[in-house]
């Protein structure tokens, strides 16, 4: 999946086993692939238990 002496091994063992993050497939995993908004939501929703949502909220795509 990742080479065993990589920089992050750690880190990225930290959340996967905690369940905050997934590999990008179930073979796959992209330390170089850009963090998009929804993948941060998913990060700070899944420590939540994964509650159900009751209200929507619409965030404007933001310009560098």
């Amino acid at each position: 999946m990742f080479p065993p002496d990589a920089w992050y091994v750690e880190a990225v063992q930290y959340v996967y086993e905690d369940g905050m993050m997934n590999c990008t497939s179930k073979t796959t995993f992209s330390p170089d692939l850009v963090t998009t908004r929804g993948m941060i939501v998913t990060i700070l929703y899944r420590p939540e238990d994964e509650q159900t949502i009751t209200a929507r909220l619409h965030l404007p795509t933001l310009q560098p």
